[in-house]
């Protein structure tokens, strides 16, 4: 279980699938890196509003930051996050 935590209402328990994939990165000198991309995949039904950047998630006790909503337009979106 996810802890939903939206700027503006209050928590929520969702169930999402978390995937913290690494992904290659252009370092801007034409050299990829490989870095830490932490991406929370849900269900957009399980919220009664639109998940927006600056709402914070609990996964497994650490806190991240919604950095994007991705939506799938299939009722699912995927969550970019930050660890905080």
């Amino acid at each position: 279980d996810v802890l939903y935590y939206p700027a503006n209402h209050g928590v929520c328990k969702i169930r999402g699938i978390f995937d913290h994939a690494y992904v290659p990165v252009d370092a801007n000198a034409g050299v990829n890196v490989d870095s830490y991309v932490p991406i929370l995949y849900i269900n957009l039904s399980d919220l009664h509003f639109e998940p927006s950047p600056g709402d914070k998630v609990e996964i497994e006790c650490s806190l991240y930051r919604v950095i994007s909503n991705q939506p799938d337009g299939n009722g699912s979106a995927a969550l970019v996050l930050h660890k905080l």
